[in-house]
């Protein structure tokens, strides 16, 4: 293609020619200045021609109504048009034609309407092979001294890639951020089920030795706090020595897993507590339970076990049996420490087995 700023005929006739002359002549005295002042124009408009049709992004130039006035081979590429007269066909209403979202070209016109500018704005344009493309638009609005709008020039950059290349990098956050999200959950519920494990009694499934102590400190802070009472009761299975060696300790691993499903039928109540304090042991926690409504609730559980009937030749009574203790009251008033009731509990516990067992004693 020839450049349009390649001289092509003699410098004094193109003088005479730019400066109106046609065949009448100029003074040779302005010859010098003015052939330099033509010389820098040609050279600047070289520079643009050059710039504009060798740059890597598209540069154009529309009218107001949308009509392409010009546009760099880059902009062909972009847009897949062979040439200008094949662009200008589709370029009407506001090059509406190229735009995939009607809304994003409207938003575009209102910027440059009222702003007179629109920059960095990605938008998928539609190419005339149909594929649609990411690319971001610079442009601004040029304005004849009246105010009124002349044409709407700048450049756009395909970034198909880059956009791509942002949407995967998202979607694999959104997908890494699901994943952990997913694998946070599961370990919560891991901790969780840890911690039932590590609370838990395995033999017998109520709650451990460990898990008691922390349960009887909350609720003996609690029961101060509020200004109410609370009630323990310690309980023992009376020989039970003699039963695991005349029955097996399988038939006494039985014996703990009924005395503890007893237990748990009997703490019915928010706040009502039972572990397997150790061995044969086991404890109860009853809050705001006074000594009284307490022993008769271990009565309750002694004699659901007696009814029960569980075969005990070694006993006295010829069936298995308990022996609890039971003590109450009023944290920092009677006992200062859990650790007090908790013992006046086992104090009471072991009397009713030194006065025979099966028996339910208060503490004094």
């Amino acid at each position: 293609m020839k450049n349009p700023y390649e001289p092509d005929e003699n410098p004094d006739d193109q003088l005479n020619r730019i400066l109106g002359f046609g065949e009448r002549s100029i003074h040779k005295s302005y010859y010098p200045e003015l052939q330099k002042t033509i010389l820098d124009l040609k050279t600047a408009e070289e520079r643009y021609y050059n710039i504009f049709h060798n740059a890597l992004n598209g540069i154009f130039q529309f009218d107001p109504q949308g009509l392409l006035l010009d546009a760099n081979p880059a902009f062909m590429d972009i847009v897949g048009y062979e040439s200008m007269e094949e662009a200008q066909k589709v370029t009407g209403d506001m090059v509406g034609p190229l735009f995939n979202n009607r809304k994003e070209l409207l938003e575009i016109i209102a910027s440059l309407r009222n702003e007179q500018k629109v920059e960095k704005r990605v938008v998928r344009i539609i190419r005339k092979d149909k594929r649609l493309i990411w690319v971001s638009i610079n442009a601004i609005s040029v304005f004849d001294k009246s105010g009124r709008m002349i044409y709407i020039e700048g450049f756009i950059e395909d970034v198909t890639g880059r956009v791509e290349h942002e949407e995967s990098l998202k979607k694999m956050a959104e997908e890494l951020e699901a994943l952990v999200s997913e694998k946070t959950r599961e370990l919560e519920e891991a901790n969780r089920k840890l911690r039932v494990l590590s609370n838990t009694d395995a033999l017998t499934g109520i709650a451990n030795r460990r898990y008691f102590d922390e349960i009887l400190d909350y609720e003996w802070r609690r029961a101060s706090r509020l200004g109410h009472s609370v009630a323990l009761a310690m309980l023992d299975i009376d020989l039970f020595k003699y039963y695991n060696d005349l029955y097996g300790h399988l038939a006494g691993d039985d014996c703990l897993r009924r005395i503890a499903l007893i237990l748990s039928a009997h703490s019915r109540r928010a706040g009502d507590f039972s572990a397997r304090y150790g061995g044969e042991e086991f404890v109860l926690i009853l809050p705001g339970f006074e000594a009284g409504p307490a022993a008769e609730l271990a009565e309750t559980i002694r004699s659901s076990l007696e009814s029960l009937g569980i075969s005990h030749k070694r006993s006295p009574y010829g069936f298995l049996t308990i022996s609890i203790g039971v003590a109450a009251g009023l944290p920092g008033s009677q006992y200062s420490t859990p650790e007090q009731l908790l013992k006046k509990a086992d104090d009471a516990m072991y009397k009713a087995k030194r006065q025979g067992g099966n028996m339910v004693v208060r503490a004094e």
